[in-house]
């Protein structure tokens, strides 16, 4: 008897099996955070198993992903081609359909190489202590949470598709930052004024071992609710060709949730990236708009001439041109009403927020500790590494004994010039590859850029080296889509 029943194979290849790895591994690791919060405060117990086991789990995927790239990874079957003799001429052309792709893959793993070498010699050698962290913590967040993934990711991630990764990553950064308000709204018992008034952190309750640490701080917290701004941003004026009233509404939605999260962290860093890459997408918003309107008029003007109408794509064009406009000046009338109108029935005054608070003493360098501590972190390891600019003096910052709270200063007082030049190539191909996809193209990966910037440029205030493995992930995950769709056109154009 033949079955006629469909086929509900979920993945009907391990293709397709490890695109959906591989977008969601990018999602968990980089935004998830917060559900890991959601578990703890659920449980009610030591954070640390909890995180091990969100930890492990990515590990584990990271390593199938990985081992499955290096053995089944178009890029490598490409280079083994070509060293057998079989791509010589693309070899010679230059082109990214050469072996020129492995070139980031071959400046993460020697930058990583020598920052691990650095890691082994000043941790087991010289016996130094990074704070109050263990040598196992140090390696487990260097290769098992940044190095592994962001290889893995590299190499798997041209399987999955740009625009449904970032209306993922839109949705998915809402849900966690609707998780963090959830929280906070629990904590404060919906007290809006506590929340805008006093920076807000999620910390530990109960008889635990770890009792009143912050599982999720202020600059966590305001990285999130910028991230959710940023994307959504980016989701609504790039993204969508067609905008709604129901679209409109959820973007609406999206930036008041945006804003109450970045105002309860109180975070100057994500605030003073939020107002950076805003200011750039509407520069760029602006800027396409008017080229487009320009290019409307001169065909209309054009069409005049020849004394010929079309009504083929040119009305079209006239509409969207009208109507996109307005759906983003109704979105902003929306957004301001609800904010002023909350403001007001909760009485909240601008001048008691956190955030306004923390950026007026950001301007008096003896009010505000946590800016000298930055400036002197920054000066130390700019010190160390004019002690030794070759190689680099030590992953341990003079002040405070922790990083430098820039990954830059960080790699220059790690592992000098050495180390710092595959690290400059690596990011700097990020960028490179983006900024040379074609424009539909650039709008289908906008989202993911723009929240790997955002992390990039929190980098630069907050954090080192191996404490920030979303800023590896994201960079893997812009230069892999970026090289496969480059080597598309490439193949198109031949």
């Amino acid at each position: 008897m033949v079955n006629h029943l469909p086929d509900r194979q979920l993945f009907k290849t391990p293709h397709d099996l490890n695109a959906v790895l591989t977008g969601w591994l990018v999602l968990f690791t980089c935004f998830g955070y917060p559900i890991q919060v959601l578990m703890v405060l659920i449980v009610g117990a030591d954070s640390t198993p909890v995180n091990l086991s969100f930890r492990l789990a990515y590990l584990v995927i990271s390593v199938y992903l990985l081992g499955y790239g290096l053995f089944r990874s178009p890029i490598l079957k490409e280079l083994r081609r070509s060293l057998m003799g079989s791509s010589i001429k693309e070899m010679a052309s230059g082109r990214l359909s050469t072996p020129s792709r492995l070139i980031p893959g071959i400046s993460l793993i020697l930058f990583w190489f020598i920052y691990a070498i650095r890691l082994v010699y000043d941790l087991e050698y010289k016996e130094w202590q990074f704070r109050e962290y263990s040598n196992i913590y140090v390696y487990t967040w260097s290769f098992g949470c940044t190095l592994i993934p962001a290889l893995a990711v590299l190499l798997n991630i041209g399987a999955a598709e740009a625009k449904g990764l970032s209306t993922k990553t839109v949705m998915f950064v809402v849900l966690v930052t609707l998780l963090i308000a959830l929280i906070l709204l629990f904590i404060y018992k919906s007290n809006i004024s506590a929340i805008f008034n006093t920076r807000s952190a999620i910390v530990l309750t109960g008889e635990v071992k770890l009792r009143g640490q912050h599982v999720l701080n202020g600059i966590t917290m305001s990285f999130y609710g910028a991230l959710t701004l940023l994307t959504a941003t980016t989701w609504f004026i790039f993204l969508l060709h067609r905008l709604s009233i129901f679209k409109t509404l959820f973007f609406v939605l999206c930036c008041l949730l945006g804003i109450f999260v970045l105002m309860a962290g109180a975070s100057r860093g994500p605030f003073l990236d939020l107002v950076l890459i805003s200011a750039g997408l509407v520069g760029i918003a602006c800027f396409s708009y008017i080229r487009r309107l320009i290019q409307y008029v001169k065909h209309q003007i054009s069409e005049k001439r020849q004394d010929r109408y079309s009504s083929t794509m040119e009305p079209v064009a006239g509409k969207s041109l009208v109507y996109k406009p307005l759906m983003i000046l109704l979105a902003v009338f929306m957004l301001f009403t609800v904010a002023n109108k909350t403001a007001k029935q909760f009485n909240i005054s601008w001048q008691d927020l956190a955030l306004v608070n923390r950026l007026d003493k950001a301007l008096d360098e003896n009010k505000d500790r946590n800016t000298t501590f930055r400036i002197d972190a920054w000066e130390s390891a700019w010190h160390q590494f004019t002690i030794n600019p070759v190689f680099g003096d030590s992953i341990i910052n003079d002040v405070g004994y922790f990083y430098s709270h820039n990954i830059f200063m960080d790699a220059l007082m790690s592992v000098g010039i050495v180390g710092t030049i595959p690290f400059l190539v690596w990011f700097f191909l990020s960028f490179w590859y983006f900024i040379r996809l074609p424009a539909y193209r650039k709008r289908e990966l906008s989202v993911l850029f723009v929240a790997y910037l955002a992390a990039l440029l929190l980098s630069m205030t907050s954090g080192g080296i191996f404490t920030v493995p979303e800023v590896w992930i994201l960079s893997a995950a812009v230069i892999g889509l970026s090289q496969k769709y480059l080597l598309d056109e490439e193949r198109t154009k031949s």
